[in-house]
């Protein structure tokens, strides 16, 4: 297997007083392989291996030099934390005994959310190539000159 795997990661945290923090994270990466597989066609059998059978003539997994199958070139994160102001030495609620502060006090708000693109398509006939390698599905072949 030959795999190669890029990528540009930068993350931003800002706390502010109060209690209130966020943190920002985004990743710009590529990832490439001859062997990734995704679903129903991870398994051991060499016919099956990848995503859509590869070439298996000789045997030449270079060939099969592509895109992962779990490349996701854009992520996006982020989270924010807040110290609600309630409770004992807070802004709300300063003076409440210390039975009602472990209700009421110490409580936190927080938030995640995370965007990203798409993971690669495949283009595959759903058909068996069969004979003579029983290769599994037969994917998109471009040639230049030839009328698709």
């Amino acid at each position: 297997m030959t795999s190669s795997y890029n990528a540009l990661q930068m993350s931003f945290n800002k706390r502010f007083s109060h209690g209130l923090q966020f943190n920002v994270n985004y990743t710009w990466m590529k990832s490439t392989d001859n062997s990734s597989c995704d679903g129903q066609f991870c398994n051991d059998n060499i016919q099956n291996w990848g995503t859509g059978a590869p070439q298996l003539l000789g045997d030449n997994r270079k060939l099969e030099h592509s895109i992962s199958v779990f490349d996701i070139p854009s992520g996006f994160r982020f989270n924010y934390n807040w110290d609600l102001p309630v409770g004992k030495g807070k802004a709300l609620w300063s003076s409440v005994p210390g039975w009602l502060n472990q209700i009421v006090g110490h409580w936190k708000l927080s938030g995640t959310g995370s965007a990203s693109s798409g993971l690669p398509l495949q283009a595959l006939l759903g058909n068996n190539a069969g004979y003579p390698d029983d290769v599994g599905r037969i994917r998109a072949n471009i040639n230049p000159g030839v009328d698709l």
